[in-house]
C-alpha cells in the first residue's frame, strides 16, 4: 500500500513539474507576443494573458515548494549585480 502511495506522489510531482514548465513557456510566449504587437488592444490582451500565466506559475511553484518538491536556491549577490548591470545597459 505504501509503495502505491509513493508512486502516486511521484506521478503527481512529475505532472506538476510538467505543468509548471508549460506555464513558464506560456508566460514567455505571451510576453514575446505582447512585445511584438503594434495594435494596442492586442498588446493589452497579451499582457493580461502573460500576467495570468505568471500568477498560475507562481501558485504552482508555491504548492511544489510546500510539498518540498522544489527548493529554489536564493540568488547570489553576484547574480543580482549581473542582472542589475544588464537592466542598466542601453
Amino acid at each position: 500500500m505504501e509503495t502505491g502511495k509513493r508512486k502516486q506522489q511521484a506521478d503527481d510531482q512529475t505532472l506538476m513539474a510538467d505543468i509548471l514548465a508549460f506555464q513558464e513557456r506560456l508566460a514567455m510566449e505571451s510576453s514575446r507576443l505582447a512585445l511584438g504587437c503594434s495594435q494596442a488592444a492586442l498588446r493589452d490582451t497579451a499582457w493580461s494573458v502573460m500576467e495570468e500565466e505568471y500568477q498560475i506559475q507562481g501558485e504552482l511553484a508555491d504548492e511544489m515548494k510546500k510539498r518540498q518538491w522544489i527548493s529554489p536556491a536564493p540568488a547570489s549577490a553576484e547574480m543580482v549585480d549581473r542582472l542589475r548591470q544588464q537592466l542598466k545597459a542601453p
